[in-house]
């Protein structure tokens, strides 16, 4: 069962480099586990844990909800952007 799972999301990958990768712009190496990672960070703010548990497959609220609190960091964020002036041109 591991086989065919490594296998299926090397296969995944592959297609993330050759077909989705180049469409986007994303500079440098793309994989599952960033991918979902992104997606979890900008799922955050825009859908409700359960509807992420969903489909993050999760069996347990809690983990889902541990995973999203990875990325809520929005006052630490602004305060790192407006000392670096990150949003300025």
């Amino acid at each position: 069962m591991q086989k065919k799972i490594a296998d299926s999301i090397s296969r995944i990958e592959q297609v993330l480099r050759k077909s989705v990768i180049p469409k986007t712009g994303i500079l440098g190496n793309v994989t599952m586990h960033i991918a979902r990672h992104s997606f979890g960070k900008i799922a955050g703010d825009t859908i409700a844990p359960t509807t992420a548990q969903k489909l993050f497959r999760h069996s347990s609220l809690a983990t889902t909800i541990g995973y999203m609190n990875n990325f809520i960091h929005k006052d630490e964020d602004e305060a790192l952007d407006n000392v670096i002036n990150f949003n300025k041109p």
